[in-house]
């Protein structure tokens, strides 16, 4: 009993960083399944699942899903509280997905002339970015394009000039700011 009340004050203390912040929006996935059993069952069929937020730091979840296969159905439901506390820092978001990529490239370095990038020169540049700024830094997939994602447009527009100054940015590289769709597939008919 001492260590349920101990999470839920820890819980409840960790809850209230979000309580100042705006409400987030309702969010609703869809997609495609693919099931696989270790019994040798495979199956195809879809997901779904929404999370609805009450409070900015308290919502619920719902997620549901069907797998269909010659007259075999597989059906879940898994329904439960979401606590967030959502921040708009951008450091930690930045160091992980710079862990991240460094751990892929390390896996893959064999096959990639022992280098994290297929491009010396996406290497060096994406580096630099990742070393004098704030920055996200990897490759796509196999590359040999590299990315760096910034906290706004003007940090962005800020690294790919000083890149471009301090000699950075080699004759076959293309730098090119993009910003993110920040919403969903759109299906046209």
């Amino acid at each position: 009993m001492r260590k349920l009340i101990g999470v839920a004050v820890l819980l409840c203390m960790v809850s209230i960083v979000g309580v100042a912040q705006e409400k987030p929006l309702p969010e609703v996935y869809g997609g495609y399944q693919f099931t696989s059993t270790d019994g040798g069952w495979h199956a195809s069929g879809w997901n779904g699942a929404a999370n609805l937020y009450l409070t900015p730091w308290l919502g619920g979840t719902a997620d549901f899903s069907g797998v269909y296969k010659s007259g075999s159905n597989l059906y879940t439901y898994t329904f439960g509280p979401v606590v967030t506390t959502r921040k708009r820092d951008f450091a930690p978001f930045a160091q992980g997905i710079s862990e991240v990529q460094r751990v892929i490239g390390a896996y893959f370095a064999p096959a990639q002339n022992a280098s994290a990038y297929t491009s010396p020169e996406v290497a060096q540049v994406v580096q630099w970015l990742g070393t004098h700024f704030d920055a996200a830094i990897g490759q796509s997939s196999w590359g040999p394009t590299g990315f760096a994602i910034f906290a706004s447009q003007a940090d962005a527009d800020r690294a790919v000039d000083r890149a471009r100054a301090a000699g950075q940015v080699t004759a076959p590289l293309a730098l090119r700011i993009v910003k993110g769709r920040n919403h969903g597939a759109l299906l046209l008919r």
